[in-house]
């Protein structure tokens, strides 16, 4: 069973084939996304900096991309590491967070691919779409739960 369990030196991880075989398809599914006008998971992922006006948040835009692209490249290589580790794995607890922030991003970006825009979008998901957001569900609750447990 896939488990987030604390542990003097971090947070050890364990995963189901099942589960690691799901996390190991999202770095690359996020690498290959498409330019914003033909990619829903694109656009589902576009950060708005400054929310209450787009104006300036286009302004703020070139100034933070580098950076926020520089911080999703480093989650993800965190999160590909752990994912190609033998289990289990020990990881810090801001490697855990930048863990957690990938598996959401793959969520939300999964969940934009499969057409999910509203919550009456579930129902029409097939089994396999369905299982998918579950499972990575089920992974950001665990980890979540864990990253929250005093020491």
């Amino acid at each position: 069973m896939t488990s987030f369990k604390t542990v003097e030196s971090g947070i050890q991880c364990s995963f189901e084939p099942e589960d690691r075989r799901l996390l190991a398809e999202i770095v690359p599914m996020l690498e290959g996304l498409g330019p914003l006008d033909k990619d829903p998971a694109a656009r589902r992922l576009k950060v708005p900096l400054y929310r209450h006006d787009p104006t300036v948040d286009d302004k703020l835009r070139p100034f933070a991309e580098k950076e926020l692209a520089a911080a999703r490249r480093s989650d993800r290589k965190i999160l590909t590491g752990v994912v190609d580790a033998d289990d289990p794995v020990i990881v810090t607890e801001d490697q855990a967070s930048a863990f957690l922030r990938v598996v959401n991003e793959g969520r939300l970006a999964f969940a934009a691919k499969f057409g999910f825009g509203a919550p009456g979008d579930y129902d029409g998901l097939s089994d396999d779409r369905r299982k998918t957001l579950e499972d990575l569900g089920r992974v950001l609750h665990l980890l979540t739960v864990e990253l929250s447990r005093p020491l």
